[in-house]
């Protein structure tokens, strides 16, 4: 979508109701009114749409129950080799291991955010959701400048090295596509690049939420992104393509199994190799000089706690 132009008041919120530039604006930690501003604008559009989605949920649980099941959420997860109720349980044990490590982060985040915001937030319970840096709170790494450990500074900072080399999207999306090559994979097809979507278009508005797309179960494989030249996006193409590159390695199988194990098992591909995207790594493609010593993990370890532990009770 194309981008507005600055950034919505306080007192007008209904105004901003592009999706793409109220990410863009709660991405940057600021404000907070102007942050407030700008999430309490995106759900002025949803009230008009309650009756619609309450229907869509009817029709949805009708359609399930004349297959078997309770309703939509009980087929959703009837896909993971266990019943519906057994899904849950073991969902639930599985969190309750890592919840008391999301309390500890939720609780220094809400601190650092206190000390930013001051009475804007809490001293206990919820933080404020426009605050986190994501249109969903699923994500904190956006406000990492404000919660970075002290001396936490890894040493380098991939966004910087991108932009100074100035990489086009498609060089960035080849080293992806390198990466899977390297352990063993085909290349993808040159219908991939010449089919996918990698720059925001400047005739058209497109939704440029990153996906990844399976489009005729054999070849057709394809990535549908506004890549901008940041450390975010360079790992949101290794995960992506771990999408294609999956899609790719069932094309021969009968039409039935073209698919993955479950529902959730392409996610968990993608995420996998995203934890590739190493200083390591960065060196053997000559995007980092050094590594950095592994004593300057800490801040490289809170974003990854930003990015993935904050976004557990999400997925679940």
């Amino acid at each position: 979508m194309a981008r507005a132009n600055g950034a919505p008041t306080a007192s007008k919120p209904e105004t901003c109701k592009n999706i793409d530039e109220v990410s863009r604006i709660l991405s940057v930690p600021g404000d907070e009114k102007t942050l407030r501003a700008a999430w309490e604008g995106w759900h002025t559009i949803s009230p008009p749409m309650r009756k619609d989605y309450q229907r869509f949920v009817e029709l949805s649980n009708k359609g399930a129950k004349e297959l078997g099941f309770a309703d939509t959420g009980a087929m959703w997860r009837s896909k993971y080799d266990m019943p519906p109720d057994e899904f849950t349980k073991e969902l639930d044990r599985l969190w309750d291991q890592v919840r008391p490590l999301y309390l500890k982060l939720h609780a220094y985040v809400r601190l650092k955010l206190r000390e930013k915001y001051g009475a804007s937030v809490p001293e206990n319970g919820p933080i404020p959701v426009h605050l986190l840096g994501n249109l969903w709170a699923q994500d904190w790494s956006n406000i990492y400048p404000l919660v970075a450990p002290p001396k936490a500074d890894p040493g380098f900072s991939l966004t910087e090295i991108l932009k100074k080399r100035k990489m086009p999207a498609l060089d960035m999306v080849r080293a992806g596509e390198r990466f899977y090559t390297s352990l063993g994979f085909a290349k993808l097809p040159q219908t991939f690049f010449e089919r996918s979507l990698f720059v925001r278009p400047r005739d058209r508005e497109v939704v440029c939420h990153a996906s990844a797309w399976d489009i005729d179960y054999v070849d057709d494989v394809r990535i549908k992104m506004c890549i901008e030249p940041t450390a975010e996006d360079f790992t949101t193409i290794h995960h992506e393509l771990g999408h294609n590159f999956y899609q790719r390695a069932y094309k021969d199988l009968p039409v039935l199994f073209r698919d993955s194990a479950n529902d959730g098992f392409h996610e968990a591909i993608g995420d996998t190799i995203a934890l590739s995207v190493t200083p390591e790594y960065l060196v053997k493609i000559g995007l980092l000089d050094k590594a950095p010593d592994t004593s300057r993990d800490i801040g490289l370890l809170m974003n990854k706690a930003l990015e993935k532990i904050a976004f557990l009770p999400s997925a679940c």
